[in-house]
């Protein structure tokens, strides 16, 4: 939904999630109003009750220049975890809203949410934020300039018993803070920069430049998938966590074959120098995309 920043496809992996999901949805004159439900089922457990359910509502209107879309997600994990003082189940009450706007080759996009309840039966308070603007030319090539900013909420006490630590649900991340999938929409402050020109209509290039900061020094640097990389409970080794160059290119062969490739290097700054080393991380890829 949107730009997938917290329900996704998550369409680049062979093992990804799954959902057993029903969704009814109604659109009429640039008005549109979704309802869903769906499970992913827990190991080794059965039935709807099981497992992670998730609930949502959005409404979206648009027109030709600008559209507007509020949305409300009800998570309830069954999966008994460990808290900081507390064990059990997740529930959380996501709303937030989505605005974008299109005029005279810019496109400005605005995200915000918040969350409400309870993690791992810690009461838990979070929000999350996301803005970018772009401008493209109207000259061959078509070349466009980007600037985002992204921040999600960080728990800077691990032992207080309340969870600040913004939950990103079940996202697409994959395209949103770096393709190494280092971080995600969690204890961030996040700057990016992005260039993109096409060379011809079917072929489509980008160089992306990223640096990354932890919003609470004392919280947890957490890869895509949500598992902690790292964290130092002193704060010493400050918020600065490193900064990655993602250049990527897509061709369209046809209507149903698409060719992508791309190499992503991230290099480690004080807080991943201090926890995690100092080596840099690279990562390349090559894909080919068949749509029917």
């Amino acid at each position: 939904m949107g730009q997938e920043r917290l329900i996704g496809a998550f369409g680049w992996s062979n093992t990804g999630r799954s959902f057993d999901a029903v969704s009814i949805y109604r659109e009429k004159g640039g008005r549109r109003v979704q309802l869903f439900a769906a499970n992913l089922p827990a190991p080794r457990q059965r039935g709807f009750a099981r497992g992670q359910n998730v609930f949502g509502v959005s409404w979206k209107a648009s027109d030709s220049r600008q559209s507007i879309e509020p949305y409300a997600f009800w998570l309830q994990d069954q999966t008994n975890l460990r808290g900081e003082v507390r064990s059990g189940g997740t529930r959380l009450l996501t709303s937030g809203a989505r605005y974008t706007r299109q005029d005279k080759g810019w496109r400005h996009n605005l995200e915000a949410a918040w969350q409400v309840g309870r993690r791992n039966e810690d009461p838990h308070l979070a929000a999350a934020l996301t803005y970018r603007a772009d401008h493209t030319w109207g000259v061959r090539h078509s070349p466009a300039l980007g600037a985002e900013y992204n921040f999600a909420g960080g728990d800077g006490d691990p032992a207080d018993g309340k969870s600040r630590e913004f939950h990103n649900l079940y996202p697409t991340n994959h395209s949103q803070y770096g393709y190494i999938d280092l971080f995600g929409w969690r204890n961030l402050h996040n700057l990016r920069f992005i260039f993109s020109l096409k060379p011809s209509p079917r072929v489509q290039l980008e160089l992306d430049c990223l640096e990354f900061w932890l919003a609470e020094a004392r919280g947890a640097w957490k890869n895509a998938g949500g598992k902690a990389l790292a964290r130092d409970p002193s704060g010493r080794s400050g918020r600065h966590v490193g900064r990655e160059l993602d250049a990527t290119g897509a061709i369209n062969l046809s209507s149903h074959w698409r060719f992508l490739l791309g190499y992503s290097v991230f290099w480690p700054q004080g807080f991943a120098h201090s926890t995690a080393g100092d080596a840099a991380a690279r990562f390349g890829y090559i894909q080919l995309l068949v749509a029917y």
